[in-house]
């Protein structure tokens, strides 16, 4: 096993299989080949600026480095069972194409800073396509709001009957939530873009390299501060995993709302069979399996956050070996989250709205019983009295099988004397949605700038 790796001079036996079983990690970190690659070909072209890399021998290496690219591109590269980590195959592939002169490339470079930046690298990539995927997001859910940006609907907490709203506005809320997840990511963009390479091992470089030239060649922001921060700390990891695990829950969310507006009891939309199963048994059945998925996915996520944090937790000095331990997390939760962003706007690009359905749950749950409080405080009476008044009225209402907006004026008289027949000017689900005015609030109007700022981001 030892011919592979990057290191043992000073031991005379091998690794025990099962110890060097624990430590390998190309299983999984070979998704970092061409990151490993790119931060390769730059400081390779920085080793030849300054001398250290012959001109002839520098050709060589960045044409065998395109190559190994290629291969791993086109799915043909193969690591073999020896090989320990990326790093480690790379060398091993560039000796093996070349000779030994080819391992001058690591010269000042340590895997631990190697790793820091592919990793970076890798996150950096994936947290701008993850931004054009909640875009995608947020441009579905505004366009299908302008639907039923008329079509008014019961509001819920509680899962209960609340207040009038027009139907967009609970599509677009999802679309803010999606657009603080952009918002985090620029965040972390700016926080986190700057480069670990050249912080080597732990105590930097002493090569003359032009560090400046190799960051502007990689993308980065800047040069890291300090050289045992940049290779120790994984605060990039655990909060893009925090903003994943948000979108997630996020999802779930909206995943939730879907799983319930199918119901029979709901029925206001009806899946497509692009994003829906059937029943191995049942033959009439037509689940929302991929938003249950996509709720079920998120434990899955929250749990490879709290996974990096634990690791993380009590690490003393520079660079541990526990820190191999951030990349299954951090594949599995970009990987998943890629999935169900696509699934979920795919999904609700395609449902169908039962609009008389979605208008009908606004004529049960006396979701009038707060205008009927507010048109009586106008009238004089203190709010707590109103509440009071109108609880009362739904009392009577519920014991006659009805809604409190069905109630006669005559019986509205007998709770309290103020009760005239201007209050059936407020009997309205449509008109109580539309007087709410407040920024933000479900009026059409508001709805319609709402969608215009999230088709602009």
């Amino acid at each position: 096993m030892a011919e592979n790796q990057l290191w043992g001079g000073r031991f005379e036996k091998s690794l025990h299989p099962e110890a060097f079983a624990l430590g390998q990690s190309i299983q999984f970190d070979i998704r970092l080949l061409p990151y490993d690659v790119r931060q390769s070909l730059s400081y390779l072209k920085a080793l030849t600026q300054c001398g250290i890399v012959k001109e002839s021998l520098s050709r060589k290496l960045e044409s065998e480095l395109l190559r190994i690219q290629n291969e791993y591109m086109s799915g043909g590269l193969v690591f073999s069972s020896t090989d320990e980590d990326v790093h480690g195959l790379i060398e091993r592939l560039l000796v093996t194409a070349i000779g030994p002169e080819a391992s001058i490339i690591r010269t000042g470079r340590s895997r631990n800073d190697q790793v820091a930046t592919d990793l970076k690298l890798f996150l950096l990539e994936h947290s701008e396509k993850l931004i054009s995927e909640l875009m995608s997001l947020i441009r579905v859910l505004a366009h299908r709001s302008e639907e039923v940006v008329d079509v008014v609907a019961s509001s819920y907490t509680h899962t209960q009957h609340a207040q009038p709203i027009m139907f967009a506005q609970e599509l677009l809320k999802h679309g803010y939530a999606c657009e603080r997840s952009i918002g985090r990511f620029r965040d972390w963009q700016v926080r986190h873009s700057s480069m670990p390479l050249g912080s080597g091992a732990v105590a930097g470089s002493s090569l003359p390299l032009d560090f400046d030239q190799i960051c502007n060649d990689l993308g980065f922001s800047s040069v890291s501060s300090n050289s045992i921060d940049a290779t120790s700390s994984r605060d990039f990891v655990t909060e893009f995993l925090f903003i994943v695990a948000q979108i997630a829950v996020d999802l779930s969310k909206l995943a939730e709302e879907i799983i319930l507006w199918s119901t029979k009891e709901f029925g206001f939309i009806n899946l497509p069979d692009e994003y829906s199963t059937g029943s191995s048994l049942m033959p009439q059945k037509r689940n929302p399996d991929f938003a249950e998925l996509t709720r079920g996915k998120t434990g899955r996520m929250i749990a490879n956050l709290v996974n990096v944090l634990t690791m993380l937790k009590a690490l003393p000095f520079g660079y541990n070996r526990d820190l191999q331990e951030d990349k299954f997390p951090v594949f599995d939760s970009v990987d998943n989250v890629h999935l169900v962003l696509k699934v979920m706007t795919g999904l609700f690009s395609l449902l169908e709205f039962n609009v008389e359905a979605i208008k009908a749950s606004s004529r049960s749950g006396h979701i009038l019983a707060t205008d009927i409080a507010e048109w009586l405080v106008e009238r004089g009476l203190p709010y707590k009295e109103a509440h009071e008044i109108v609880g009362r009225l739904v009392k009577v209402a519920e014991d006659k099988g009805c809604d409190v907006s069905d109630l006669s004026v005559s019986e509205c008289r007998e709770i309290h004397a103020v009760f005239d027949m201007d209050v059936t000017n407020i009997l309205d689900t449509l008109s109580s949605a539309q007087r709410r005015t407040s920024p933000g609030s479900a009026n059409s109007n508001s709805l319609r700038q709402q969608i215009q700022y999230l088709l602009q981001i």
